[in-house]
C-alpha cells in the first residue's frame, strides 16, 4: 500500500517529457505501425512497447493512464524484492530489502515515467530471485522461469545481458546433468543474438550525445549516488551534497555491517547481491572505456535492487539493535 501511494500520489503533476512523449506517439499508432517506428526512435528493444500498446488504447493516452503501466510494474518490484531478500539471506531482510524498494527515489521516479525502466528493473530482479531459487533447489521448473522472465529482459533492454549472460554461465557450470542449464541458456542466448541486429540497426540511427556529453568519471560517481538517493537534476547544492553524504554513510554501514555482524550465509548472500550489482554497473562502466559509451544510471537501474540487498542484509542480518535496523530502512 505505501508503495501504491507514492508511486501514484504525484503522478500526473508534471506533463510529458521529450522521452515520454515519444512513447505517447508510438503507443497511439497502429500496432504493425509502432513496431515500424521502434527501430527509429528509440534505443531499446521492443516488449515494453507490445505490452504498453494495448494498455494505451485501453485505458488512454493521456499522462497519468501511461504513467499508471509503469507504476503497476514498480509495485509489483516490491513484493519480488522481498522474495528475493528472503531466498538470499532470510525474511527479515527480505522485509528491509521490501521496505527500501517501496520508498527508494530511483524506483519511485522510473515508476513514474512512461519508458521501459520499471519493466527492465521489475524483469530482471524476478530472473535474480528464479536464479536463487533454481540454485538452492535445484528444480527443472526454477531453471525454465529464469530463461523465460531472463528472455523478456533482453527483450526490454540490451543492457539485460549484463544479468542474465553471468547467472547463465554459473547455471551451465553447477548444474548437474548439465544438458539442461545448457538449453535454457541457449534459449536465452538465441534470444540475445537475434535482437544483435536490431540493437546494430538502432545505435546507427540514433546518437548517443545526451550521455557520453557528460564526463565519464561524474557518471560512474553517479550511479552508486543515484541507486540511494534518486535520478534527479544535480545541482551540487550543499543541501543536497549533505542528503548525498548522508545516505552513502548509512549504506556503507550496511555494508560493513553485513560483513561482519552477519552469519556467513548473510555474507555469501551478500556478497552473490554484490557481484549481481557489479556486473549489471560495473562492466558497462569498465565497457564505456574501451567501446560504445551507454552508461547512464537507467541503463543499469537493473543493478539496484542488488546493491540495496546488499545493504539491507546488514542491516536485516547483523546483530544490531533494533533503533540501529529501522535507522537503516529510514
Amino acid at each position: 500500500m505505501a508503495a501504491a501511494a507514492v508511486r501514484f500520489a504525484t503522478i500526473d503533476v508534471q506533463s510529458f517529457w521529450f522521452d515520454e512523449a515519444l512513447t505517447a506517439k508510438l503507443v497511439s499508432s497502429g500496432f504493425g505501425h509502432m513496431l515500424d517506428l521502434i527501430p527509429h526512435s528509440e534505443l531499446t528493444p521492443p516488449l515494453y512497447y507490445v505490452l504498453a500498446w494495448p494498455w494505451a488504447h485501453v485505458i488512454g493516452h493521456h499522462e497519468a493512464a501511461l504513467r499508471t503501466f509503469s507504476a503497476l510494474f514498480g509495485i509489483a518490484l516490491v513484493p519480488v524484492a522481498f522474495l528475493l531478500g528472503r531466498e538470499v539471506v532470510s525474511r527479515t531482510v527480505g522485509l528491509v530489502l521490501a521496505a527500501l524498494c517501496a520508498f527508494n527515489p530511483l524506483l519511485v521516479w522510473y515508476s513514474q515515467e512512461a519508458r521501459p525502466y520499471s519493466l527492465f528493473a521489475l524483469l530482471c530482479t524476478l530472473s535474480l530471485l528464479f536464479l536463487a531459487r533454481a540454485v538452492r533447489r535445484r528444480e527443472a521448473r526454477d531453471l525454465w522461469l529464469w530463461a523465460g522472465v531472463s528472455a523478456a529482459a533482453l527483450l526490454t533492454h540490451y543492457f539485460a545481458a549484463f544479468v542474465v549472460v553471468p547467472a547463465g554461465l554459473w547455471l551451465a557450470w553447477i548444474w548437474r546433468p548439465r544438458r539442461p542449464a545448457l538449453i535454457a541458456g541457449g534459449i536465452v542466448g538465441l534470444v540475445g543474438v537475434a535482437l544483435i541486429p536490431l540493437a546494430a540497426y538502432e545505435r546507427s540511427r540514433i546518437g548517443t550525445g545526451y550521455i557520453d556529453g557528460l564526463p565519464l568519471k561524474r557518471r560512474v560517481i553517479g550511479v552508486p549516488e543515484d541507486y540511494l538517493t534518486g535520478f534527479v537534476i544535480k545541482f551540487d547544492t550543499t543541501r543536497e551534497q549533505v542528503l548525498d553524504g548522508l545516505a552513502l554513510a548509512v549504506a556503507a554501514l550496511g555494508v560493513g555491517l553485513a560483513l561482519v555482524r552477519t552469519s556467513r550465509r548473510a555474507r555469501l548472500g551478500a556478497l552473490a547481491a554484490a557481484v549481481a550489482a557489479l556486473f549489471a554497473a560495473g562492466v558497462p562502466a569498465v565497457l564505456a572505456l574501451v567501446g560504445p559509451d551507454f552508461l547512464n544510471t537507467r541503463n543499469v537501474i537493473a543493478g539496484c535492487v542488488p546493491a540495496l540487498l546488499v545493504v539491507a542484509t546488514g542491516f536485516g542480518a547483523a546483530r544490531v539493535g533494533p533503533a540501529l535496523r529501522v535507522s537503516g530502512v529510514a
